[in-house]
């Protein structure tokens, strides 16, 4: 028997964001809460800037029995799954894949149960600078840009149109680099 080989697509972290979004990646019951500072969260995404390793996912594609044994967040407002569809549950990689997620949407989350939301829009990019970091204030749109812009095609369009041209380069080289950022996954 002369098995063809499956084709995997290489995953991106534009996929991952996309799959999140859809409710197709849900965190299990049983994983800790969110607890990541935005500090850190900053960190994570200069990592992916520079090419660096952020470490693998580990998912676990559920049987259909297990399709509702997933904790829902009500900041990340993910859609219900369907009732046909499998789910797959991050088993490693709930902190760093939740901080991408609201940081991508640029949503406001609570790092811990109870505790005040954290504005998750102010970690930017410093275009001068090339840096990642969470700012105490908002964006000003020409030099400190919020990471949600780079995922937000309407959103980075408005900031776009309004740089100078060394900082569209900068900018392009951003949004390139984050959407298309490799990501593995177990």
């Amino acid at each position: 028997m002369n098995e063809s080989p499956i084709e995997v697509r290489p995953r991106v972290l534009s996929d991952v964001i996309l799959e999140m979004g859809h409710g197709e990646l849900r965190i299990p019951r049983f994983q800790r809460d969110y607890v990541w500072e935005s500090t850190r969260v900053a960190k994570l995404f200069d990592s992916i800037y520079k090419g660096f390793p952020i470490g693998s996912f580990f998912y676990w594609i559920t049987p259909q029995e297990y399709k509702d044994h997933y904790r829902d967040i009500p900041d990340l407002n993910l859609p219900k799954p369907a009732s046909y569809e499998q789910i797959k549950m991050i088993l490693d990689g709930q902190q760093r894949l939740t901080s991408l997620y609201v940081t991508a949407k640029g949503l406001s989350l609570s790092a811990k149960s109870g505790s005040k939301k954290k504005d998750y829009k102010k970690i930017c990019f410093d275009l001068d600078t090339e840096k990642f970091e969470s700012v105490k204030q908002k964006e000003d749109k020409q030099r400190i840009i919020s990471v949600y812009r780079f995922f937000d095609h309407t959103a980075g369009d408005e900031v776009y149109d309004t740089l100078t041209p060394e900082r569209r380069k900068t900018f392009t080289k951003c949004k390139s680099t984050l959407n298309n950022y490799p990501i593995s996954i177990v």
